[in-house]
Order: C-alpha cells, then structure tokens, then sequence
C-alpha cells in the first residue's frame, strides 16, 4: 500500500474541485487504497484552512473532513527540526 503526505494546498483542492487529480487522491484514501499520514501540526494546518472564508467551507463540512481524516490518517509525530534558518542562510 502507497503511504503519503497531502499537501494543505492539495487538500483544500480535493474538497473544492471534485474532478481534481487531488480529489482521486482522496478518494483513494477514503478507499483505503492509500494510507494517509498525518500529525497534529498537519490537522491544525487543515483546520486553520479551511477557515478561510473565500473557501466557503460551512462548520459541518470542515468539522466532518477532520474527523474522517482523524479515522482513516495513520498519526504520526514527527521529530523536531534542529535546523535554523539562520545558520542555513550565510
């Protein structure tokens, strides 16, 4: 089974555009033909989003999409970056 990452840009396009290439992903996923990984910070990311209000997303829709992520994503924590931007920029 293909493991991903789904871009917030790519999400956000599955649920906007039902024709997408980003959509089939998602439905390969709600399928269970692709395992999804996520992690707290990405769900947050979602959450944040898809509030938005040029995307129009009422509260049941955005509240339903995180929770059938929440089911069907495999949590993942992943390590903290010690890389600054800082020391990488000279």
């Amino acid at each position: 089974m293909q493991k991903i990452v789904v871009d917030t840009n790519e999400f956000i396009f599955s649920i906007l555009s039902a024709k997408s290439y980003s959509a089939e992903i998602m439905r390969m996923v709600f399928s269970e033909r692709i395992k999804l990984y996520v992690s707290e910070g990405i769900l947050d990311e979602y959450e944040r989003v898809m509030a938005y209000p040029k995307f129009n997303l009422t509260i049941e829709k955005r509240v339903q999409m995180l929770r059938d992520i929440r089911e069907l994503g495999k949590m993942v924590n992943p390590p903290k970056s010690s890389i600054s931007i800082r020391t990488c920029v000279q």
